[in-house]
């Protein structure tokens, strides 16, 4: 609709006909809401969501976006077992390292993550590249496990991964 001053304004509809006992139509009825500013929220946010999209996966460094959620609930649930030190507990069960690391989700990686990998697409990083993280960070993902238990914000690290063309490369994180 083109309101007042001819500016285009977006509006919600939504009617019934109602109808007499034999069904002949009556009358419509309904609403017409103004949803300008809301349609105008929403291209933003998509615009912003593109922008964010496209500065992720050009960075010229590897950036992942990983999902943590499974990770969290299994350390509340080893501290509701009565574990008080993570260090300890991992070492006397260091099969649990491996646990936790698999229970991270990578939700994205960047076009440099799959340089620096040697992956020619995400599927082949995520089906090769991933399972080496297991064997060669096993240790650094440890410390950011403990650095999480004591709750602190901050853990920077460098370890080595192994490319998908068996060469190793090093690399440092911040968490």
């Amino acid at each position: 609709i083109r309101g007042q001053a001819g500016r285009m304004r977006w509006c919600d509809t939504r009617a019934t006909v109602e109808r007499d006992s034999s069904g002949k139509p009556l009358r419509l009825a309904g609403s017409t809401v103004d949803i300008t500013r809301r349609k105008s929220v929403a291209d933003d946010r998509r615009r912003m969501r593109s922008r964010y999209r496209s500065l992720f996966y050009n960075l010229p460094v590897s950036a992942w976006i990983e999902d943590y959620t499974a990770v969290h609930r299994w350390v509340e649930l080893l501290r509701a077992e009565g574990v008080t030190d993570l260090r300890t507990y991992l070492a006397e069960h260091p099969g649990q390292v491996a646990h936790a690391m698999s229970l991270v989700k990578v939700r994205a990686v960047n076009d440099a993550s799959l340089a620096l990998l040697g992956a020619e697409n995400r599927p082949q990083l995520f089906a090769r590249a991933l399972a080496s993280f297991r064997e060669t960070a096993a240790d650094a993902f440890l410390n950011g496990l403990v650095a999480y238990w004591e709750g602190k914000t901050f853990m920077e690290a460098r370890t080595q991964a192994m490319r998908l063309d068996g060469k190793r490369v090093g690399y440092s994180f911040r968490i």
